[in-house]
């Protein structure tokens, strides 16, 4: 007697975003239902099918400002075992005057190179920040748009790393406060979102 074997099923989608408050869905109340991340966790029912690792005011250098903290950081993310890995950081580093973009690049770079390293079956996600109504430069004289670049000039000799601008996202006229999405906004993010995660 033959017996058809059934396929085995496919590795489930495990989506892990890397944020701040745009993330965590801050103008879209309720933020874990009807924000961009939390319409995502909707759409892919499942365990552990989407977490999030994203609070207000949330930066880079909060995380990896130095070698050992991007190490510790790489192990937490890791953890989670995505199969995608989006980070939607660096609006705050240039908020708060953290750093230079030199330094956020290296840092990002380090961090991303070391999540690669772990496992290298993660696809990863390099969102740039999303548009806002002020673009002008904080205090160490670099712009929104200096920092979008440097998140992009990670993608040179790292062809496993895909770049998403996050201009395209979402426009100006989707903003509640001239940074954060509204409702209707996060709804246009996660569209986007889902179309570029091919979901």
């Amino acid at each position: 007697m033959i017996v058809a074997l059934r396929a085995m099923p496919a590795l489930p989608t495990r989506v892990l975003v890397y944020g701040d408050s745009i993330a965590g869905g801050v103008d879209a109340p309720p933020p874990y239902t009807l924000g961009w991340v939390g319409r995502l966790v909707t759409y892919l029912v499942g365990s552990g099918a989407v977490a999030t690792e994203a609070y207000g005011g949330r930066e880079l250098h909060n995380d990896a400002a130095d070698s050992t903290a991007r190490a510790a950081f790489t192990t937490q993310l890791v953890a989670y075992e995505p199969t995608i890995l989006w980070l939607a950081i660096g609006l705050n580093d240039k908020l708060t005057d953290a750093w230079s973009t030199a330094a956020f690049a290296t840092a990002y770079g380090d961090l991303i190179d070391r999540v690669h390293s772990a496992n290298s079956t993660i696809t990863i996600y390099a969102q740039t920040p999303t548009i806002t109504t002020s673009e002008s430069a904080n205090g160490l004289g670099y712009t929104l748009p200096n920092y979008r670049t440097a998140i992009s000039g990670l993608s040179s000799g790292r062809a496993w790393l895909h770049i998403v601008d996050g201009t395209a996202l979402i426009s100006t006229s989707d903003l509640a406060d001239g940074i954060h999405p509204t409702t209707a906004g996060h709804g246009i993010y996660y569209a986007a979102v889902k179309t570029i995660l091919g979901l």
